[in-house]
């Protein structure tokens, strides 16, 4: 990528038939882009195009790693592979040796003064870049297995390996030429099925309208640690490491295996996007400073403990400087307990890159490696290396936490845990490292052997985790601590150039850590881990240029606690004579439940550095409490509530929270309960029956059990209380009849005297309400209460069937009780009449007829509009002795009533008005013409 790069690409190419060469197939299924920059396409890769088969070259490419498989497959002579004890077998890579012991000797001298070197490594030869400044003064071990390799054997000729007049090519995929987006990184990976082995990806890309040559790549060895953060999620498909192809624009994939049939597959072209803003050749990390938390674990044993900073480490260029998408981190990636060596990786695929190209790339390997299997990437939590060099001698960050925590990577598989990864980036299996590769990888390296005290130019003992390693699982590996991927796995990474030049690399680590490694702090970590409530560890540490107790600092989550170790350790007078015994500590840091990130670093004093002890994910688990909410009860003036509550993380009593509307009161549970004891086994003090004041009325009483000592308070359960009586009453009667209801019964609250009021509902509706103040003397005698407490209550009712509800209203505001519902049927027939004329004469207008209501003898009522308006009412009330014959009616119902009308033609209606106010018919209109 020579300048910004436009943008990031994921694409995976279908065949499912043949396909037109420079033509590419429309994308089934397309990703959605997560930012203006950033875009991924993904289609799946199967079937062969036949046209293209017969352009395959006659001798297939071989795979650049497996050419020099011949040199490493055979351990090299210092590893000394011995089957583990079965007890000590386990998925990440384990180490035999003390945490602080770094050579053979239980300890270093009181004084150190570094060996005298019998030869310098000699740098590396170099045309583009001058070599390192500095002169190594301490020689490669000669334990080492960098003795000069053989020459690869000449790569194998034909497809897998045949010679040219071998069989013909038989590809489980082929593509045509296939234009492109432009893309920088390609991944390719595939199922893992029963009898698949061997798969080769050949491919060829076109850059600059070019089609290049062939070349092949095998099945990737990063494989993340069994059971970890990155092989739960992914680590189960095949799959080759990015492939880097500046500015390409074209594609041709080949894929063939020697056993079973490649399916699957699927090719990712990433285009890294562009670089952002801030950017910057020499940016470089950060901290900010530590927060304390509970500073009364700090003690002092001498005024004159001065500690040191931290070893300083090169410039490193961060994740948000080279543009690293933080939200493509799904998981959390594992952290090392203990860090023992340094793994050195290339990249291969091409060292054709410039300056600005390396940011674009480290973005497209993130995107490779975290991008989900099914989409066709690996599924890891983030970037598989720790850190990465370019050939210009720049630092990155890789795996996100790096800098300041000891993060595990993917990168060495069955030796990742405890090990830090670091990728030169570019091929040197086909070009020299430069001399500014070379120093950077060697002040990165010291500075980490500073910060983990590891010593350059030693070795470790570790045990193979197994999975990817050449070693199987259980197997124990001597290494050392500078060690190539070849030694851990069948690969040539890192390429045989710069494996010639670990020796160096080893002796300059040497010169710039082991002054420093051997006057910081010594350290064991005899416990560590984490129970129902805390964070909790103890061991010792001590400096080996002092007696002085050392500040230890212990980050959960990024927040700090120091203290001093300074409790006794008489075990520490025969191994350190001279350093005295005042060395111990244990710790223990309340966390809620959860998992929590916890590293643990101490303080030097004198010439060395401060040393992390390591890292690790602490899960504090913390039960809920439970319990059970047995009673509650009322009286007039208070609540009680019992029944029992325990928290399986402690046998001590819990505390409970009573709420009583917006009130709070906390109780313990702390009674004596033997039959919680027979059942949960925690003990018998977990009862509780208490008795809370509280106002007359209805109360939601509620229970929670506290959590200990934080967690989530688990309710025990809820209930509604009356407290003081509530009103009792009866409906003794009802009735309805001419539109209106009639109720009467009693009502009283036995709190008070006074009279309490009755509300009465109609059809669930509110319609009126009286108050129970007429004398009742059965209801006193029967009751013994003083006061009146009768009612009679009538209200307006509409025609039908309603049901009737009354409640007696509770005089302290609390429940009000229902006490009594009745169903009545109100019949009303609406008046009938007629208009028999509308006359009009001189300026007036006489209206006559008849009217009644069939529910009473009564005269009614007759409303006269004109033109829509009311003008007049009167009675009718007029003998009508001829309507009273028909309808069979009492009285007198005839009705007649002279207006003044104005000049004009106009409409004039008569109204029948219902007795008991229910619906009032219009009975007659007429038009008429006033002269």
């Amino acid at each position: 990528m020579i300048g910004p790069v436009s943008r990031l690409l994921a694409l995976a190419l279908l065949v499912g038939t043949p396909v037109t060469a420079g033509l590419a197939p429309r994308p089934a299924q397309a990703a959605t882009t997560r930012a203006a920059s950033v875009s991924v396409d993904e289609l799946d890769l199967s079937g062969v195009d036949r046209a293209a088969l017969e352009d395959l070259p006659a001798q297939a490419p071989p795979v650049v790693e497996d050419a020099a498989l011949d040199v490493v497959a055979t351990p090299s002579p210092t590893t000394a592979p011995a089957v583990a004890p079965a007890a000590a077998s386990t998925s990440r890579a384990r180490v035999t040796t003390a945490a602080w012991r770094t050579t053979a000797a239980d300890a270093p001298p009181a004084t150190h003064v570094p060996a005298t070197p019998s030869a310098t490594a000699t740098p590396p030869a170099t045309t583009t870049t001058p070599t390192p400044s500095a002169t190594p003064s301490v020689a490669a071990p000669s334990t080492t297995p960098d003795a000069a390799a053989p020459a690869a054997t000449p790569p194998p000729t034909g497809p897998q390996g045949a010679d040219a007049d071998g069989p013909a090519p038989d590809p489980d995929v082929l593509t045509g030429e296939l234009d492109t987006a432009p893309f920088s990184v390609l991944g390719v990976s595939w199922d893992e099925t029963r009898g698949l082995s061997d798969p080769v990806i050949r491919y060829r890309v076109r850059q600059a309208d070019r089609w290049s040559d062939w070349e092949a790549v095998g099945q990737s060895d990063l494989a993340p640690d069994a059971g970890g953060a990155d092989d739960r999620a992914g680590g189960h498909r095949g799959a080759t490491d990015p492939v880097v192809a500046l500015h390409a624009d074209g594609l041709q994939i080949w894929a063939e295996a020697a056993t079973g049939s490649i399916t699957g597959l699927k090719a990712v072209l990433i285009d890294p996007g562009e670089d952002p803003a801030d950017a910057a050749a020499n940016g470089a990390s950060s901290t900010g400073g530590a927060v304390v938390r509970n500073a009364s674990l700090v003690r002092r044993t001498s005024a004159t403990v001065v500690p040191t900073a931290a070893a300083v480490g090169p410039a490193i260029i961060t994740r948000a400087a080279w543009g690293a998408d933080e939200s493509l981190r799904t998981c959390n990636a594992d952290l090392a307990p203990t860090t023992l060596a340094a793994a050195v990786h290339h990249t291969a695929s091409t060292n054709d890159y410039g300056p600005d190209d390396v940011p674009g790339l480290l973005r497209g390997f993130l995107e490779y490696h975290t991008r989900p299997e099914a989409a066709g990437g690996r599924g890891w939590c983030d970037l598989g290396y720790n850190f990465l060099v370019d050939k210009f001698g720049r630092v990155f960050e890789g795996r996100a936490g790096s800098i300041t925590k000891a993060v595990i990577g993917v990168h060495t598989g069955g030796f990742n845990s405890r090990t830090i990864g670091i990728a030169a980036i570019g091929d040197y299996s086909t070009a020299a490292p430069s001399g500014a590769m070379l120093e950077s990888l060697s002040q990165l390296i010291s500075w980490k052997f500073k910060t983990f005290r590891i010593l350059g130019g030693s070795a470790v003992t570790m045990v193979s985790g197994g999975g990817a390693s050449k070693y199987p699982e259980g197997t124990v590996v001597t290494f050392p601590t500078i060690y190539a991927h070849r030694d851990a796995q069948l690969t040539s990474c890192p390429g045989q150039n710069l494996f010639d030049q670990l020796p160096y690399v080893r002796a300059r680590v040497a010169a710039l850590a082991n002054d420093a490694v051997y006057a910081s702090p010594i350290w064991s970590l005899d416990s560590f881990g984490a129970d129902s409530s805390a964070i909790y560890g103890g061991g010792w540490v001590l400096d080996p240029e002092s007696t002085e107790s050392l500040e230890v600092t212990v980050t959960v989550d990024g927040v700090d606690t120091r203290f001093v170790a300074g409790g006794s350790r008489p075990d520490l007078a025969g191994p350190f004579p001279g350093n005295g015994t005042l060395h111990g500590f244990s710790f223990r840091i309340p966390a809620p439940g959860g998992s929590h990130e916890v590293c643990l670093t101490a303080r030097n004093v004198g010439a060395g550095n401060d040393v992390m002890f390591g890292c690790d994910w602490k899960t504090v688990t913390n039960a809920a409490p439970f319990g059970s909410l047995d009673a509650v009860s009322s009286t007039s003036t208070s609540i009680r509530v019992a029944g029992w509550a325990l928290d399986p993380d402690t046998t001590a009593p819990v505390v409970l929270h009573v709420y009583l509307r917006d009130s709070l009161t906390a109780i313990t549970a702390d009674g004596y309960r033997p039959d919680v004891d027979a059942v949960f086994h925690k003990g018998p003090r977990h009862g509780f029956d208490a008795t809370l004041p509280a106002s007359p009325g209805v109360h939601n009483v509620c229970v929670y059990a506290i959590n200990q000592p934080v967690g989530v308070n688990q309710q025990l359960g809820c209930r509604t209380v009356q407290v003081g009586s509530p009103p009792v009453g009866v409906v003794d009667s009802a009735a309805a009849g001419n539109g209106v209801a009639t109720v009467t019964g009693w009502a009283f609250d036995p709190d008070t005297s006074a009279s309490v009021g009755v509300h009465v509902y109609v059809d669930g509706a509110w319609a009126t309400a009286t108050t129970a103040a007429t004398p009742r003397p059965d209801v006193a005698a029967a009751y013994r209460i003083s006061g009146d407490h009768g009612y009679a209550v009538s209200f307006p009712i509409a025609t039908g069937t309603h049901r009737v509800c009354l409640y007696a209203i509770d005089t302290s505001g609390g429940y009000n009780p229902e006490i009594g519902c009745r169903l009545l049927t109100v019949t009303n027939a609406p008046p009938i009449g007629v208009v028999d004329s509308v006359v009009a004469s001189g300026g007036q207008v006489t209206v006559r007829g008849w009217a009644f209501d069939p529910d009473t003898s009564a005269s009614i009522s007759v409303h006269v509009f004109v033109d829509g308006g009311w003008r007049t009412a009167t009675t009718a009330a007029t003998p009508r002795p001829d309507v009273s014959a028909v309808y069979r009616i009492a009285g007198d119902h005839g009705y007649g009533v002279t207006l003044p009308v104005a000049a004009g033609s106009h409409r004039v209606c008569a109204y029948a008005i219902d007795s008991a106010g229910g619906y009032n018919p219009e009975i007659g209109c007429r038009m008429v013409t006033v002269g």
